[in-house]
């Protein structure tokens, strides 16, 4: 029989809940939230240039389906070449420039090269951009992939390479700066 005295026990090391410490990868519902953000305002924005420029940025039909059974109307928003580069414009130059979008910015998120945590250059933009169409076409699994991701990375972050994170409230998001060291490339 062992005496159950003498064997002491330890808890285990905490496991990192982010990329580095004072981070949090961005979870599902909160990048969710910043999205619908910015949904809101890019649609809105589409209205706006629309009455003041008459550029079309989507359209909405509607088709009628009847059966024996079944009448109803669908409504069906497809965007048109304007309404697809205000997002591309929106979304890369944001990513790019600020590291965030303007849904992003209430909840202290960014999106960060996922190796060293600097900003996305344009063509890793351009990539992440790419990859969330090919998320969305994909029924959308791609971007629901991110709640059961363990780095909460859709298909766009895995393609492009990058992680969305947020400061802690100690520990506010910073992308490592072009002072501390020189800045790679832009493109990878």
């Amino acid at each position: 029989m062992t005496d159950r005295g003498s064997t002491s026990w330890s808890a285990p090391p905490p496991v990192s809940a982010g990329p580095a410490p004072g981070l949090m990868y961005g979870g599902f519902w909160i990048r969710t939230l910043a999205y619908l953000i910015d949904t809101l305002l890019l649609i809105a924005a589409a209205i706006g240039l629309t009455a003041t420029t008459g550029i079309t940025f989507f359209k909405i039909t509607s088709q009628q389906f009847h059966s024996t059974n079944f009448n109803s109307v669908g409504v069906f928003v497809s965007p048109t070449l304007a309404g697809f580069l205000l997002w591309f414009i929106y979304f890369c130059g944001l990513w790019t420039f600020a590291g965030q979008t303007v849904g992003m910015v209430p909840f202290g998120l960014r999106v960060v090269r996922a190796a060293d945590g600097r900003r996305l250059g344009p063509g890793r933009a351009i990539g992440r951009f790419l990859g969330l169409l090919l998320s969305f076409v994909a029924l959308a699994i791609g971007v629901i992939w991110v709640a059961a991701d363990r780095n909460k990375q859709g298909w766009h972050d895995k393609l492009a390479r990058t992680v969305v994170v947020r400061g802690t409230a100690s520990s506010p998001v910073s992308v490592a700066s072009s002072e501390s060291a020189p800045e790679p490339p832009a493109d990878q």
